[in-house]
Order: C-alpha cells, then sequence, then structure tokens
C-alpha cells in the first residue's frame, strides 16, 4: 500500500512539471523585453551600440557618422549632439541636433521610427540628371557586402520616418558646380530611396524651396 502511495504522488509531481515549465516559460518570455531595457539604459552598452551601428554602417554604405554627444530613451527617442555625416571623406551633413523618434513594437520591424528630426542642418546634395536631388554616395568598405533594398519588406513594408527639418541650409551641387543655395529651410522633406552601384540612395524631393 505505501509503494502504490508513492508511485500516486511521483506520479502526480511528474504531472506537474510541464505546468511549472510552462508557467516559467511564459513569464520568463514576457519578462525578456523589460530585461533588455534595463540593460540598454547602461551608459556603456549605450556607447557600445551606437559605436556597433556606426561601425556597421559605414562598413556596408561607405557613410561616416560622427558625433560629440548624445541622449537616448530607450522606449522613445534617441538624440545624438553635434552630428556630422561624411561620404568619402566629405562632410555631407552638419547638424546640431539629431532626434529619431520612435516606439517598440512586437511585431516586425520591432523597433519602428516615427520622425527624423534635424536642427539647423547643413545638407548638401548631388544634382541628378533627371533633376532630382539626392545624398552624396560613397562605396563601401571592400570586405562588406553592400546594403540592398531589393527585398520587399525593405523596400515598402518598413516604417521609414518623417524627416523634418528646422532653420536647415541646402545646397546642391550638379559636375562640381553650385547649383542650388537655400536658407532657413523648415517643413517636413519628402524623400525616397533607389538601389544605386554601391547601396540604396536617398533621393529628396525640394518641392517648393526649388522655385
Amino acid at each position: 500500500m505505501l509503494k502504490r502511495s508513492d508511485d500516486g504522488r511521483n506520479s502526480k509531481i511528474t504531472n506537474r512539471r510541464p505546468a511549472a515549465f510552462l508557467i516559467v516559460g511564459t513569464f520568463l518570455f514576457f519578462l525578456f523585453p523589460f530585461i533588455l531595457l534595463l540593460i540598454v539604459h547602461i551608459p556603456a552598452i549605450q556607447r557600445l551600440l551606437i559605436a556597433e551601428v556606426s561601425l556597421r554602417l559605414e562598413k556596408s554604405t561607405g557613410i561616416e557618422v560622427r558625433l560629440e554627444g548624445y541622449r537616448w530613451n530607450p522606449i522613445s527617442c534617441l538624440c545624438l549632439l553635434e552630428v556630422k555625416v561624411l561620404s568619402s571623406g566629405r562632410e555631407v551633413i552638419k547638424c546640431e541636433k539629431a532626434k529619431l523618434s520612435y516606439h517598440i513594437s512586437w511585431h516586425w520591424p520591432y523597433l519602428c521610427p516615427e520622425e527624423l528630426y534635424l536642427e539647423r542642418p547643413f545638407l548638401i546634395l548631388e544634382k541628378d540628371e533627371d533633376r532630382t536631388f539626392r545624398l552624396p554616395c560613397s562605396e563601401p568598405h571592400e570586405s562588406c557586402r553592400p546594403f540592398t533594398l531589393e527585398r520587399p519588406s525593405l523596400r515598402y513594408s518598413f516604417p521609414w520616418p518623417a524627416i523634418r527639418i528646422l532653420s536647415g541650409v541646402i545646397e546642391a551641387e550638379q559636375n562640381g558646380q553650385k547649383v542650388l543655395s537655400v536658407k532657413n529651410v523648415s517643413g517636413t522633406l519628402a524623400y525616397h530611396f533607389d538601389q544605386g552601384p554601391y547601396g540604396p540612395r536617398l533621393k529628396l524631393d525640394l518641392g517648393q524651396w526649388q522655385r
């Protein structure tokens, strides 16, 4: 009788184990994102992440990003201070403050950009033969595969942020000659990407500022 009682008790314990594992697994699944957010709040981790993203961007697109400081709220926004963007060693964007607002989602791409705000930016663009304006392109590092927009998920469904500028200066060149210079530009810039020989090219529609 005692043996059968012990067997019954062991059977109940065995039956409870899958339920316990399920509860613990579900708890860890929902807890993991919060732990990750707490880790990203650590300044040293933030510096490593920003440095890694900048390095990958430079290797895959040839674009170098420099900044003097940042403020990062992992839940909602990243603010970069005194930003400089270089293409082939030439400064093409200079900005006192660049703030990327975003929200976090349970679905791809998980971190969804909403708006890129540029305060007092200075932009140097190139004018194409089709009378459109784009950021100058650089050849990526030879050891890296160029970034591509050929995947439909990137080209069509990725939530690219709106670009809003305040008190900006925009200059454009064509064949080494300055063809446009506009000051005190404020508003939202329309843009789109196309695939260039070394990766995606950012093309801007200057709209009313071309007149």
